[in-house]
């Protein structure tokens, strides 16, 4: 009981913004694998080795560079590269469903929750809605 009530009192001692970055971080990190499992369980016809190989390597670089923008505080300009490069690598996967690959609908979900953690609301917003538009 004394273990928990410690447990209880570190959680409470953490900044807000540290307990929300890691849960934003958390989220994003499962979302990302849950529409991984779901394309590669879900297409099992058309999913080749290529197929497979290039899905799984954008999907690496898209989450090594996610934790790059969440664990280093960037420059204005370098995180918007940043972002591009996220940008990229979403709509790189979601070319692989021409392919015959199911498409990961919950990578550009993510991408959404990126735009509205790091740039301001009106930048996320015109972002949003470019992503969208391609989305279709």
């Amino acid at each position: 009981m004394a273990r928990q009530q410690k447990a209880d009192q570190s959680l409470i001692s953490l900044p807000i913004d540290r307990v929300w970055s890691t849960a934003s971080a958390s989220a994003a990190y499962i979302t990302i694998l849950t529409g991984y499992l779901l394309t590669v369980l879900s297409s099992p016809p058309y999913l080749t080795l290529v197929n497979f190989i290039a899905f799984t390597v954008l999907q690496l670089i898209y989450c090594a560079t996610l934790w790059w923008l969440k664990n280093y505080d960037l420059s204005e300009n370098l995180r918007i590269i940043t972002l591009v490069l996220l940008t990229m690598l979403t709509v790189a996967s979601g070319l692989l469903s021409f392919s015959g690959l199911q498409w990961d609908w919950l990578l550009y979900l993510v991408t959404l929750a990126v735009y509205f953690t790091a740039l301001s609301l009106r930048t996320a917003i015109i972002s949003g809605v470019v992503l969208i538009y391609y989305w279709r």
